[in-house]
């Protein structure tokens, strides 16, 4: 008997949920871009707190990057020659 490599489809809602997750990370970074700023150009502007703020900031990005990423990959046709 021949086993086949079955390739797994994710659900059209699980795309959705990655599609959402994005938007709320986009959101997220933006929201952060700007505390930078508000901070970074206050008179005496804490250093600790900027600092924390473009960390955070720069998970928020990985994380974009990593599900923008992980949505191309499940977009794209199956290789049926892979079986």
């Amino acid at each position: 008997m021949t086993q086949t490599a079955s390739i797994r489809t994710p659900k059209p809602s699980n795309r959705n949920r990655i599609a959402d997750r994005l938007g709320l990370l986009r959101a997220r970074h933006s929201d952060l871009d700007a505390e930078v700023a508000v901070e970074a150009h206050r008179t005496r502007p804490d250093m600790f707190r900027v600092q924390f703020l473009k960390r955070a900031r720069l998970r928020t990005k990985d994380e974009i990057t990593y599900l923008s990423g992980l949505l191309r990959t499940l977009s794209r046709p199956a290789d049926k020659s892979a079986a």
